[in-house]
């Protein structure tokens, strides 16, 4: 989870790095000369994180299931081994 934050904060810096973002204070207001870029890199950011989340998750599932397969393995295993 963590990794995926920081891969979307390093995603919105870098759009507004390049669709040239001009941000002050005094008189306050933000300038971008390049919305479209900077629109389209966040939207391929916001995938790519979602895309690496989903890999994460089902690896996570799948890590799940074949620790209990082991388990119930094992349960067989000493139940036998009580019958003889």
């Amino acid at each position: 989870m963590k990794g995926l934050i920081v891969t979307c904060v390093v995603f919105v810096l870098a759009a507004l790095y390049l669709g040239e973002t001009k941000i002050s204070l005094s008189p306050p207001y933000a300038k971008m000369r390049r919305p479209f870029l900077a629109t389209g890199f966040l939207l391929f950011g916001i995938g790519l994180s979602l895309m690496m989340y989903s890999t994460y998750g089902s690896g996570r599932l799948q890590g799940r299931e074949d620790v209990l397969k082991l388990l119930e393995e094992q349960e067989k295993e000493r139940k036998e081994a009580g019958n003889q």
